[in-house]
């Protein structure tokens, strides 16, 4: 994970470039935190996304009592953060496919990468809600030209049963949508980090790679426990918990992941 300075904005943004070793241009996958968190704490879970891409990270500009930032304030300005973090990358020096784009949005987060995505039509085509109580509609998803959709939430999660029957009735209007369960994922900590199943499951959605497809098809919700049964035996958890937003007391940050 390599720290990156915003253009008027105190605090950095974080990016992971994608793992393939190639020079061709990779799509842009962007992650926005929970509330009153800040972008390095939550960037490293989500690697396993889509390896194959871009990770960009950048922090929201409202501050929280306590500590942290959140993605609050009018549409534009949250569209302008994230353009920020995307200029700052410096997409054309260093082989950002913009062309392809997908936006993650965890808690807070949620609703804001949905008004982004409305805001800018066409320009994102996959869509990421973790852990939030936001449903897009289908005229929704076709107005912002959302292709892929993915509705994910922690074991424990009380947004989780409305996220699942979500994806269902979104899957019977014909969206190409799937649901997954990650057992590692509080409603605001990690318990653990990610697994190798956690991140097959959500790689093999490709949520950002590959070519974009513009046929719609059907895919039935499928919940993902790979890690479950092993958190449940272990009494303390086998890394540090990764903080996902909450209101921290203090800027204690966990070591970051290994690009």
């Amino acid at each position: 994970m390599r720290k990156l300075a915003v253009a008027d904005v105190k605090d950095p943004a974080y990016f992971y470039r994608p793992a393939r070793t190639d020079t061709a241009p990779q799509p842009l996958v962007v992650y926005l935190h929970g509330a009153c968190a800040y972008p390095d704490w939550e960037c490293p879970f989500f690697t396993g996304v889509s390896p194959s891409a871009w990770l960009l990270c950048p922090p929201a500009a409202a501050p929280c009592q306590g500590g942290g930032v959140m993605w609050a304030g009018s549409t534009s300005s949250l569209a302008q953060a994230v353009e920020r973090g995307v200029v700052a990358l410096d997409p054309k020096t260093r082989g950002v496919d913009l062309g392809r784009r997908a936006l993650i949005g965890f808690s807070l987060g949620g609703p804001s990468a949905l008004r982004i995505a409305l805001h800018e039509p066409g320009r994102w085509q996959r869509l990421m809600i973790v852990n939030a109580n936001v449903i897009p509609s289908p005229a929704q998803l076709t107005q912002a030209g959302i292709e892929r959709l993915a509705l994910v939430a922690g074991a424990m999660d009380p947004v989780a049963p409305k996220l699942r029957r979500g994806a269902r009735w979104l899957a019977g209007k014909n969206v190409d949508v799937r649901y997954f369960v990650i057992a590692e994922m509080g409603t605001t900590t990690m318990r653990a980090a990610p697994s190798a199943s956690t991140n097959r499951s959500l790689g093999s959605w490709r949520i950002g790679t590959g070519r974009i497809s513009r046929r719609t098809s059907i895919s039935r919700p499928r919940p993902v426990r790979g890690y479950i049964s092993r958190a449940r035996r272990t009494r303390s958890c086998p890394t540090p918990p990764l903080r996902l937003g909450g209101h921290p007391r203090s800027r204690s940050r966990p070591t970051p992941r290994s690009p």
